[in-house]
């Protein structure tokens, strides 16, 4: 609903076009991010800025390049600028909270889309709060903050639920 109002208000004639759109994903983007943010303020002051730390990176993650780039946050070699709560957390907790406040997603093999042991799933923390991440393999942020981030797509997942069922459909053929 919210996306479709700013799309409306982008739409530079009475037809809403593939740049109307473009643009709203961005605004978007940029409204999601901050909200998340600032549902989080009381807890995480300045969350916005620790979430500009991705900016420019990867939509994807394996864990242990997650790991390493929150290591490298705790160790101060990559700025924060004003959120420096996190500096007295590890790198573990850090995941933990990108985690909860719904920043970053994890794979989950066979999820909710299918039983398959090589098919699975990004989910949020609302969908699976007990989820154990030391046993996940790749993390994605949160797809609406993609574009604000301006977040590079990477392929280092696990191979797209829908394509990989229409491969192994194929397969079967």
């Amino acid at each position: 609903m919210q996306f479709c109002k700013i799309c409306i208000n982008h739409a530079s004639r009475p037809r809403i076009g593939l740049d109307d759109i473009a643009r709203a994903e961005i605004s978007y983007s940029e409204q999601k991010t901050r909200d998340m943010a600032a549902e989080y303020r009381f807890q995480y002051p300045d969350l916005l800025d620790f979430l500009e730390t991705f900016r420019a990176g990867k939509t994807v993650y394996k864990s242990h390049e997650l790991d390493e780039l929150l290591l490298s946050i705790v160790c101060g070699d990559i700025g924060i600028g004003n959120a420096t709560w996190a500096l007295s957390l590890d790198d573990n907790a850090l995941k933990k909270i990108l985690w909860q406040v719904g920043f970053l997603k994890a794979w989950a093999k066979g999820g909710k889309v299918t039983d398959h042991p090589n098919l699975g799933t990004y989910l949020g923390f609302y969908e699976s709060p007990k989820l154990n991440l030391d046993q996940v393999t790749h993390f994605q942020l949160h797809p609406a903050c993609h574009s604000y981030l301006r977040l590079q797509k990477s392929g280092a997942h696990p191979a797209n639920p829908l394509q990989a069922e229409v491969a192994l459909s194929r397969e079967r053929e």
